[in-house]
């Protein structure tokens, strides 16, 4: 088995005309015709602005400086949420295996 390439992403994601954020389809599309590049881009850019906001919660000194307010620019000319978060299913998740990997470990 090996990793699915970019590809597989381009078969989900539409960028549309009219449309600032792509569009995500529930089954693959067929209908491929190499003009993904403002999808890639799009996500690109959101990818960034997470993890540059993250980086910002750890380093004291980024955070007051003037970044902070071109992120959430960005994010707003993205149309994201400036913050990815852990959705409530995935915190269950979470929550979930934890508990399944205490229940698993022997007693000291």
């Amino acid at each position: 088995m090996t990793h699915p390439t970019a590809a597989v992403t381009d078969m989900y994601l539409e960028m549309r005309e009219g449309n600032d954020i792509p569009v995500l389809h529930t089954t693959a599309r067929t209908d491929l015709d190499g003009s993904s590049m403002a999808t890639w881009l799009h996500v690109l850019c959101s990818s960034l602005v997470w993890s540059a906001r993250a980086l910002n919660l750890i380093d004291a000194e980024r955070a007051s400086s003037n970044d902070r307010r071109r992120l959430r620019d960005a994010a707003k000319t993205l149309r994201i949420d400036e913050f990815l978060r852990v959705t409530e299913d995935a915190k269950f998740r979470g929550q979930k295996a934890e508990r399944k990997k205490v229940r698993a470990t022997p007693d000291s």
